[in-house]
């Protein structure tokens, strides 16, 4: 019984390294991806890399993912793409990317307008999905309040205030908070502490908590930004749900990979029909304060 038992783990081991020199079958095929956001009085939404753009377009991308034995970059050309956006089956545009990078096209999307994206490509089905253009909620006012003390050695900056809004009534709405810091070096992302506990890791935010009322939100300074003199521009985005899910797909991405090494795969969002993809849409409202 003890030989018979000898040549059983001798056997495994055999199969288990044969198993090992096996070539592991990768699935090669490709996936189209087509992404659309429709950008009101807005910059690029963060995981677009494209040229800054700061005014009316839509940015458009279509292209096929790649699979882990390819060498090339993560967006890879497909053949005579082609993007359509309809309105109540009127075609208002047409786009015809040359290359596998994000293109701007100027233009102005109608708040509260619904648009159909199709997208074509050689050897793919067409792609579709649809978004609507979130209506702008305006920041009615800033209040805060700054002081700086000093002692023998060292300067002090105390500052907090908040932002009052007013959400819309009878509709979900999502959004997002950006300050940009305006000094004699130029314009630079600026962190704040958000301490509403409603708001989520990256700055974005729902009604669910304040659906149809005025709400302020509170801040204060960022530990590892301090404050000093110049101007802060305060932007409120508003934001399509499609957009608010992709940047938390987007976020938890950044953080597994950082901080966790044995989590599971993160299921990115998509929107789009018969591929991948986001059709999002965003619209920015602004408001200035002066710290002197």
């Amino acid at each position: 019984m003890k030989k018979t038992l000898i040549y059983i783990g001798i056997g495994l081991i055999i199969l288990t390294l044969n198993a090992c020199e096996d070539d592991i079958e990768i699935n090669g095929n490709h996936q189209p991806i087509l992404n659309v956001h429709f950008m009101k009085d807005g910059s690029r939404p963060f995981w677009m890399i494209v040229d800054p753009v700061d005014d009316n377009a839509v940015l458009t991308c279509l292209h096929q993912t790649v699979d882990i034995t390819d060498t090339v970059s993560s967006h890879r050309k497909v053949e005579n793409a082609k993007i359509e956006i309809y309105s109540n089956d009127e075609l208002i545009t047409c786009i015809e990317p040359e290359n596998e990078l994000y293109t701007s096209e100027p233009w102005t999307p109608i708040e509260g307008k619904t648009y159909q994206v199709y997208g074509y490509a050689n050897d793919y089905p067409v792609l579709t999905g649809e978004c609507k253009i979130p209506y702008t909620v305006p920041i009615n006012y800033i209040e805060y309040n700054y002081t700086l003390s000093n002692d023998e050695f060292n300067s002090f900056a105390e500052f907090e205030g908040f932002i009052n809004i007013t959400d819309p009534v009878d509709q979900n709405n999502f959004y997002y908070l950006n300050v940009i810091r305006v000094s004699s070096q130029g314009e630079s992302i600026f962190k704040l502490q958000f301490l509403d506990p409603f708001i989520e890791e990256g700055n974005i935010f729902s009604d669910e908590f304040f659906n149809g009322k005025s709400h302020n939100i509170h801040f204060k300074p960022h530990p590892y930004y301090p404050i000093r003199e110049g101007n802060l521009i305060f932007e409120l985005w508003s934001i399509s749900e499609s957009y608010y899910n992709i940047f938390k797909s987007m976020y938890l991405y950044h953080y597994i990979n950082h901080f966790d090494n044995y989590a599971e795969p993160v299921q990115f969002y998509s929107n789009v029909n018969n591929g991948l993809g986001v059709i999002s849409a965003s619209s920015v409202a602004r408001d200035t304060i002066r710290i002197n």
